[in-house]
């Protein structure tokens, strides 16, 4: 479950609108967020992938069957380094929901294979090799267990 920042109508036509908070600059030059696929980003950005999962979200359902999305945009509510606010949008096009449907269908796919995590690359990495085997005893030994110290580890609420 979610919700929607910001709806705007034209019509039956939608745009979505998200707020962000943070770094503008940031999404754009180390995420290349915005970028549909292409040679250097095949998957496409982040943003990207999110304004067109919104356009399926919306364009099937069933509540508000009429309403289509034409665009989705990003607005940062922080300012540039400029003191400039900036807004992204994103105009969706067929073909990029025929490519998030494909990501959908792969990711659900590796899911129900238990494909999760490709690892560090180092064959002799305990986790790596936990998560790849499923296997805690050979993996590791209770000692160790105990004193192992994740990189980033997740705190719980």
């Amino acid at each position: 479950r979610g919700k929607l920042d910001k709806l705007e109508f034209d019509g039956s036509q939608v745009n979505v609108v998200d707020y962000k908070t943070g770094n503008y600059e940031r999404a754009k030059k180390e995420r290349k967020s915005f970028d549909s696929p292409n040679d250097k980003n095949p998957d496409g950005g982040d943003y990207w992938r999110q304004a067109v999962f919104y356009k399926l979200l919306i364009d099937n359902n069933t509540t508000n069957p009429n309403w289509k999305v034409l665009s989705s945009e990003f607005d940062f509510i922080e300012p540039n380094s400029k003191k400039e606010y900036i807004k992204e949008k994103i105009n969706i096009s067929e073909a990029d929901l025929t490519t998030v449907k494909e990501q959908i269908k792969t990711t659900w796919q590796k899911i129900q294979n238990r494909e999760f995590y490709n690892g560090c690359g180092k064959e002799d990495c305990k986790w790596c090799n936990f998560v790849k085997d499923y296997n805690l005893a050979t993996s590791y030994t209770t000692d160790e267990l105990v004193d192992y110290e994740f990189e980033n580890p997740i705190e719980l609420e």
